[in-house]
């Protein structure tokens, strides 16, 4: 039988409930290899938003899992914001509504797993729900834990979410073989301890499957506005030098860019769309606090390396291909190291690994 593409929205939604985990009731469609999903953010408030706050519709997402058989995750985040961050360096389309009344808002956010984002039916990374070599899997699903219903507002007087829905269209190829590659997803936070000079602290690099890209995301423990229900803000004065080091090699730099190239990568300026750089008449700083849309704005304290662009061929072999090939590695034989330049009790970095595992039984 041919392969053949398919792209449909379920019946089955996830429906807000704050400070509860939802999951969609049938589970994720067993029928073929998804290549990619589309989540469809609907939300409603209480009332119009007051100095709402940065990243609004990421805060809303909070932990956002797709979970396999033995709760084992291909795509995972700790802080919705890396969804949407995440979204945005994959060269992926988003787009938000303005989050100023209290009708009906929307995003739209796409999970591609594979090497080329702009091919929504690309399956060399994907997810094998069902294959016809290695049949289909136990169970598949999406799972939101959602956050408390005044987490997208940092006003005085907080309006909350009166509803909030995620709607779910799935692309998938029937009667498919394996991908080439599995999607994982791994991430880890650092609760900032120190300021570090020339790429002073070091993490260790994941081992045990490729590494494609790592997004960085820097938040200062500082009260929104004059609220405080939404919790840190992003800014550009902590992690500002990102590196990758080799031990092996006498701490040799493989990788040194400024925060501002780690901006760059994946995607330019001219992918965002609308006045989604701007702010409205009356524009605040760079480092502005409150928004006055749920819209992205400056990519303030975000940052990502996508390791197919750089480092050498001695610890590159896949390149351009699959990133850093960490199989068979041990821990620490890599690090990524950041230049910490403030910091503040309370500040932390999130660090969201896009990793990739070869599929069983494919030969690279």
């Amino acid at each position: 039988m041919s392969i053949k593409k398919q792209k449909r929205t379920l019946t089955d939604y996830l429906t807000y409930s704050a400070s509860t985990t939802q999951s969609l009731s049938n589970g994720l469609p067993l029928d073929g290899v998804i290549t990619q999903i589309d989540l469809d953010v609907r939300v409603t408030a209480s009332k119009a938003y007051v100095g709402v706050a940065e990243d609004a519709i990421g805060r809303l997402l909070n932990v956002l899992r797709i979970v396999g058989p033995g709760e084992s995750a291909f795509f995972s985040v700790t802080d919705g914001r890396m969804a949407q961050w995440y979204n945005h360096f994959s060269n992926t389309v988003t787009y938000f509504d303005d989050l100023t009344s209290t009708g009906e808002c929307h995003a739209l956010i796409s999970i591609n797993f594979s090497l080329n984002p702009n091919d929504p039916y690309d399956m060399t990374c994907a997810l094998p729900a069902n294959t016809t070599d290695k049949g289909k899997m136990s169970s598949l699903n999406l799972r939101w834990t959602c956050p408390a219903a005044t987490v997208m507002d940092g006003g005085t007087s907080p309006s909350t979410i009166s509803t909030a829905y995620i709607y779910v269209t799935v692309h998938e190829l029937l009667n498919a073989p394996s991908p080439l590659f599995e999607p994982r997803m791994e991430s880890n936070d650092w609760a900032a301890d120190n300021t570090y000079s020339d790429l002073g602290k070091k993490f260790n690099i994941p081992t045990g499957m490729f590494v494609r890209r790592v997004l960085i995301l820097a938040n200062d423990n500082t009260a929104l506005s004059a609220g405080t229900t939404c919790g840190d803000i992003r800014k550009d004065d902590q992690v500002t030098r990102i590196g990758v080091t080799l031990p092996e090699e006498g701490s040799r730099r493989s990788l040194d860019v400024t925060q501002w190239e780690a901006k760059r990568e994946g995607a330019s300026a001219n992918v965002f769309y609308g006045d989604q750089w701007n702010e409205a008449a009356g524009a605040v700083s760079l480092n502005a606090i409150t928004r006055a849309s749920a819209r992205m704005g400056q990519p303030i304290g975000v940052y990502c390396v996508d390791f197919r662009r750089y480092g050498d061929l001695s610890i590159n072999r896949w390149g351009k291909i699959a990133g850093l090939d960490q199989r068979n590695k041990a821990p620490g034989n890599l690090y990524l190291a950041m230049t910490i330049g403030s910091y503040t009790s309370g500040d932390d970095v999130h660090m969201l690994w896009d990793e990739m595992v070869p599929s069983p039984g494919k030969t690279l």
